[in-house]
């Protein structure tokens, strides 16, 4: 997913259905993000229906969003 404005990306985003989303969606979600003109300063985000320990981890380092099932609704 992505979110855009004035020619630049604001959001990219994962969607992932596994119950624990493992640390190699961060890793594909950095390198597209890396792979894309004007898309370095973009917030990232993960959904999925939960998230692996190290996944966590990464992405509180990172600064990635990470967003579970239980918040979708919110």
């Amino acid at each position: 997913m992505v979110g855009t404005s004035r020619g630049r990306y604001d959001l990219l985003a994962s969607c992932k259905w596994a119950k624990a989303a493992p640390a190699s969606a961060l890793t594909q979600l950095l390198e597209q993000r890396d792979s894309m003109p004007r898309a370095g300063g973009a917030k990232l985000a993960i959904f999925a229906r939960g998230f692996s320990s190290r996944l966590e981890r990464r992405a509180a380092e990172e600064g990635v969003t990470l967003i579970g099932i239980d918040r979708l609704f919110e």
